[in-house]
């Protein structure tokens, strides 16, 4: 396992106890407040699976929590999607080569 896949299934595991204990904390009044609770936590269980091959910092995955949330709540974004597209799917593809590169590394 490369110390960006540990990395990863890190912040996964940091993800998934975070939000447990953040459940349990909360106390839930309705149910209806749980099922928002439980769409949530859908959404970023997929979130998780489709991040984890970019081996993301905890500061980078801050940018991706501020993204989402300005998102959500109809923030106007100044990013230009034809630039920052292209550079997202550039940075994931060097990402993806350097996970691979670094397991095929490991395997010798």
């Amino acid at each position: 396992m490369t110390y960006r896949s540990a990395t990863a299934i890190g912040l996964g595991v940091l993800l998934f106890v975070s939000s447990v204990t953040h459940a349990a904390d909360d106390g839930f009044e309705t149910e209806e407040q749980k099922v928002f609770y439980y769409l949530g936590t859908v959404f970023g269980a997929q979130l998780n699976e489709n991040l984890t091959p970019l081996s993301l910092s905890a500061e980078e995955l801050a940018y991706v929590e501020r993204g989402m949330h300005d998102a959500l709540s109809d923030q106007t974004v100044a990013l230009d999607d034809a630039v920052y597209g292209q550079k997202l799917n550039e940075m994931a593809q060097q990402r993806m080569l350097a996970q691979a590169e670094g397991e095929a590394t490991e395997a010798r």
